[in-house]
């Protein structure tokens, strides 16, 4: 990927058990301190050999989906909007902040939670367990 000027990612994630996930966040890539911050952020949550196994290496896929996971874990401990979300990961150890002070700025967040009419049921057929 070409990490140079201001770039914008969608990251979503529909197979999530409990709702779809979707973020859009935007890296400035202009801001001189921001693939360090990103490396270190990355550098706290994951191995270097897992960076190479399930990223291929790229510190900015890898932080872009620790980063998503993150917000979709908070909206859906909390409900919390975009706003909500980027005040809440002030408070989270080992990410940055995403106002976009630091270069990278979350523009949308949105958890769509699986309500109870979401769900399917389906009657099983019934199983004889052997005792022995």
């Amino acid at each position: 990927m070409n990490y140079k000027g201001i770039k914008t990612y969608k990251v979503t994630n529909d197979r999530a058990f409990f709702g779809e996930i979707e973020s859009t966040i935007q890296v400035d890539f202009n801001h001189p301190d921001v693939i360090e911050i990103i490396r270190q952020t990355v550098n706290f949550f994951i191995t270097d050999k897992k960076l190479k196994n399930y990223y291929d290496g790229d510190v900015i896929v890898a932080f872009l989906k620790l980063l998503a996971a993150k917000i979709a874990r908070i909206q859906a401990a909390t409900d919390y909007n975009t706003t909500g979300v980027i005040s809440k990961m002030k408070e989270e150890e080992g990410f940055l902040n995403i106002d976009g002070t630091l270069g990278v700025k979350l523009i949308y967040c949105e958890f769509i939670s699986n309500e109870a009419e979401d769900f399917e049921v389906e009657e099983q057929e019934e199983k004889e367990v052997s005792h022995g």
